[in-house]
């Protein structure tokens, strides 16, 4: 007899009697006939439970494939995040280091003794060759670190006002010295459509693009200069960097963006780098809806290359823009002093570094702009220093054993909070560039957050602001 599910067959129900004819009667075919139509529910049923296990397996395999896959990325996140502050924490002691023997060199030079100005000279250039490689070693590790974040997928934008001008300046003060080294001209161009305004944008991902375009643009130039412009075309932001340099071939220029590229074989050997600087920078571009080429060789420059990076220009709302606007004017009338102030004798700053290199080359930072300062070299220790002193600033590190700066800062508001006493200015310094990680900071009670290496102009700007409250309050 049939078994029917859905009007197709899907069993048959065979009984055979070789003993006697039509032993099924009527009766016995009814009862038979409700026997396949139970049948045929019971494999309807058994079809679904299958298909339902196989869906529950599937669906466990996928938690199962994603779970592995979240802790491998929270591993290699781990990796990056203690590769990072492993490799920058010896950068911070050479930067600064040198920052120290410059102040030294610089006082020494005054005195004007004829026999040792020509140490001194030799001092100062043997400085000068330290920061560079220093300086090289930072952007060679920024690079690798912001890579593996894009491809992570842990770079994400942190839209601010922003002044398109403020950045091209800064970028132009960046490299007059590279330039000149070079004996090679650098010349800013902005449109009267950018000068003035504000837009919402990330500052910093713009800028990478921008300085990477500048650097090479230098760094591929042997004679006559480079030119940055940025103007405003309809809703379009366009950062132009054109040079005089060897320019790039026709068959190199699409594949210059790749990863570990560089115009050829020959500038390989001949100009250092990565190779990861406009991988990094279309990648970058891409992430801000943007878009970054090179155009070589045209009918307007015969020789040299012009880079071009455009984006969406989102204008700041006025409300906005005025408050950044004057938060600009504060910062520019304390950046007039931070070059080179008389002293901070009255800012009494506490550093908490667990490195001992950096500690004491933080200590003589300090000390060379005449900041009373003290050090401990972990969280608990901070603490204990902290309760004992009067301070104005603390300096303090994230990672760091037996205690670490989040706990300790923490602590110090907690103890701040209980005693009625003045909040101490907290600026956490770390190695992690990460957005969560500064994020982590500001929540535990920091005031700033800045990223290692940090550089003497940086601590003076800090400082600034510490003094300048300091004296407002008194």
């Amino acid at each position: 007899m049939p078994v029917i599910r859905k009007n197709e067959l899907i069993a048959v129900l065979y009984l055979e009697n070789t003993l006697t004819e039509h032993c099924f009667k009527s009766e016995q075919v009814q009862l038979l006939n409700i026997l396949t139509a139970q049948i045929s529910i019971s494999m309807e049923n058994a079809f679904y439970f299958k298909s339902k296990m196989k869906a529950v397996r599937e669906l466990a395999e996928t938690e199962a494939n994603r779970t592995k896959d979240q802790i491998y990325h929270k591993k290699q996140e781990e990796f990056v995040d203690r590769i990072c502050h492993e490799i920058r924490n010896p950068i911070q002691g050479l930067l600064g280091c040198c920052e120290v023997l410059k102040h030294v060199n610089k006082k020494l030079t005054t005195h004007n003794i004829p026999v040792v100005n020509d140490e001194l000279d030799t001092l100062h250039s043997c400085i000068e060759s330290i920061q560079a490689c220093g300086t090289y070693q930072k952007v060679i590790t920024d690079d690798v670190l912001t890579l593996s974040k894009l491809e992570m997928g842990k770079v994400s934008l942190i839209i601010k006002p922003m002044s398109p001008l403020i950045m091209i300046q800064h970028i132009e003060r960046m490299f007059m010295n590279d330039a000149a080294k070079k004996n090679i001209y650098l010349r800013v161009s902005v449109s009267d459509a950018v000068k003035n305004i504000v837009i919402d944008a990330d500052y910093n991902r713009i800028s990478q693009v921008v300085i990477n375009m500048v650097s090479n643009a230098i760094k591929f130039t042997s004679k006559g200069g480079v030119d940055v412009g940025c103007d405003l075309v309809g809703n379009e932001l366009i950062f132009l960097v054109s040079d005089t340099g060897m320019g790039v071939d026709a068959l190199d220029q699409s594949a210059i963006f790749d990863r570990f590229v560089q115009a050829s074989q020959r500038n390989m050997s001949e100009y250092s780098g990565s190779g990861l600087g406009l991988f990094i920078c279309k990648m970058l571009a891409d992430l801000m809806n943007g878009h970054i080429w090179v155009e070589s060789g045209t009918k307007e420059r015969s020789v040299g290359s012009q880079f071009k990076f455009r984006m969406p220009c989102l204008l700041s709302s006025p409300k906005d823009a005025e408050i950044f606007t004057k938060s600009l004017k504060r910062e520019v009338s304390q950046a007039s002093s931070t070059e080179e102030p008389e002293n901070f004798e009255n800012i009494n700053i506490l550093v908490v570094e667990d490195n001992s290199i950096n500690r004491r080359v933080l200590g003589k930072m300090l000390d060379t702009i005449k900041c009373p300062n003290k050090s401990a070299c972990d969280g608990l220790e901070g603490f204990n220093v902290f309760k004992s002193n009067n301070f104005d600033l603390i300096f303090m590190d994230i990672s760091m054993p037996i205690m670490n700066g989040l706990e300790c800062t923490r602590k110090i508001r907690e103890y701040e909070q209980s005693n009625n006493l003045n909040r101490v200015t907290i600026i956490g310094l770390s190695g992690n560039a990460r957005q969560e990680h500064q994020d982590e900071g500001i929540k535990a009670g920091m005031d700033d957050y800045c990223t290692k290496p940090i550089q003497k102009v940086d601590m003076i700007r800090v400082i600034g602001k510490v003094a300048e409250n300091k004296a407002k309050a008194v």
